[in-house]
């Protein structure tokens, strides 16, 4: 049996309009990867890194002919995901369409009504799921036994299985299949670097209104052992010359210990990697962000979202500025770049607290800042609060990127939203001595990095 797996056309994210960002599809590799071991033959579409379009992917499609072709959808991705679906049915309607992702995890049944070519959803990890899946429509066994899908039977009744337990030890997954991306074609800040992402765990006990992927793997965290992430950095290394390697956890510093072992683990093996990761300030103390930056620690990711203490404790976010503030100085002190990420628009939001925030970001000094709009996603509790209270203003999904307003609050209308976040950018990158400060000390990252920001937002100014 044939499988193909889909990564669908771009859909402008945040980090790929302003931080140049295309990434691996992990989760797509990880699927594929178990499904080899099990002896069957695989392949990977990644549509954003090769530049696709649906029609293209039907060529593959109608060349390769699959029997079952897997499609990876986000909340704005979906629509791409359907032209994707519609396109294999066109050209090759035996073959089985299988919608996995956030999405058909938390809006499965409404997925299935709205795109009649896809026949199954994938919910939560997709790994065990699609292999249990696969082996079913091979043996043309029933599959009402198959755990974590929802499908439509013979009648056209939709059927929702029970959900599949989460994968308890992740050591016993085999490494992503890399060997099935275009590993040349991935960027960070537009530059194309030999890097790659890893993620060591899944889930997060921190209680965000606003993040799906809690939603996704519930409210604990599951981690790799430091060793079997070591093994795997040296493995992406010696095969593929990987010299920069981003963790993409939802919060990869959640447990120092762990940070601490996986940091001398590299250190003790010699790596010779610059790395970087996601963080919250109130899981770090500076004797562990000096263990960073000696194994290769030179940039963190940290989700600060707002300058307004009330905001911060609304959403879920348990920290204070002033954490905020001595973790960046601690950064600054051991040479390590900080991106930090603002969310303009939640519920309670005012043109003055919007502008509060912009001066925080100013006053934090990261090297970046990442503005976006407060989005609320299927699955999470913001997205419930936002229906609860009648103020999600827009269902379009292929809205959802995080650049367009979708809720309107008594504070602030729509319009208002859009044209701060383009205000935010260029107060924050339009300075003096920010070009001064960051061009200066990173040269060709510094210089790629404004070109990215700058490009994007007279983009956005000009549509």
């Amino acid at each position: 049996m044939k499988i193909m797996l889909v990564s669908p056309p771009d859909f402008g994210s945040k980090y790929r309009e302003f931080l140049g960002m295309v990434v691996p599809p992990l989760g797509l590799a990880y699927i594929a990867a178990v499904l080899e071991k099990h002896g069957y033959r695989v392949s990977i579409v990644d549509a954003p890194a090769l530049n696709l379009s649906p029609s293209d992917i039907g060529k593959i499609v109608y060349r390769e002919k699959p029997d079952v072709v897997g499609v990876q959808a986000l909340t704005p991705s979906i629509y791409s995901a359907y032209g994707v679906a519609k396109v294999v049915k066109k050209v090759s309607p035996k073959t089985v369409v299988v919608m996995g992702g956030y999405h058909p995890t938390f809006a499965d049944s409404e997925t299935l009504k709205e795109c009649g070519e896809v026949d199954i959803c994938v919910r939560g990890e997709g790994e065990y799921t699609m292999l249990d899946l696969v082996e079913t429509l091979e043996n043309s066994r029933d599959l009402s036994r198959v755990l974590g899908i929802t499908f439509k039977d013979k009648s056209g009744r939709i059927v929702r299985n029970p959900d599949r337990p989460p994968i308890r030890n992740l050591d016993e997954l085999p490494f992503p299949a890399r060997h099935l991306l275009p590993m040349d074609k991935y960027r960070v800040f537009g530059l194309k670097v030999p890097a790659t992402t890893i993620v060591c765990s899944r889930g997060c006990p921190m209680k965000c209104s606003f993040c799906a992927s809690s939603a996704m793997y519930g409210g604990t965290a599951r981690f790799r052992s430091p060793g079997n992430v070591v093994d795997e950095i040296e493995h992406v290394r010696e095969k593929y010359g990987v010299k920069m390697v981003a963790f993409v956890d939802d919060t990869f510093t959640l447990f120092r210990k762990w940070v601490n072992k996986l940091c001398d683990k590299i250190i003790k093996r010699n790596l010779d990697i610059i790395w970087g990761a996601t963080a919250r300030v109130d899981t770090l103390d500076f004797k562990t962000l000096a263990k960073m930056k000696k194994s290769g620690c030179e940039t963190l990711f940290f989700g600060v979202e707002s300058g307004v203490e009330f905001i911060l404790k609304n959403i879920g976010k348990t920290f204070s500025l002033n954490k905020v503030m001595k973790v960046f100085e601690w950064c600054r002190k051991l040479g390590i770049r900080v991106i930090a990420s603002f969310a303009l628009g939640f519920p309670g939001e005012t043109l003055d607290t919007i502008r509060k925030t912009v001066e925080i970001a100013k006053k934090l000094k990261p090297d970046y800042v990442v503005f976006s709009i407060a989005t609320p996603y299927p699955g999470t509790r913001f997205f419930k609060e936002c229906l609860d209270k009648g103020i999600l203003k827009i269902k379009d999904w292929s809205k959802y990127t995080l650049l367009t307003p979708i809720i309107e609050t008594t504070g602030l209308k729509i319009e208002e939203v859009k044209k701060m976040l383009i205000k935010a950018y260029e107060e924050f990158y339009f300075r003096p001595i920010w070009w001064i400060k960051t061009i200066a000390k990173e040269k060709k990252v510094g210089l790629s990095m404004f070109a990215q920001v700058l490009t994007t937002i007279l983009r956005k100014i000009l549509v």
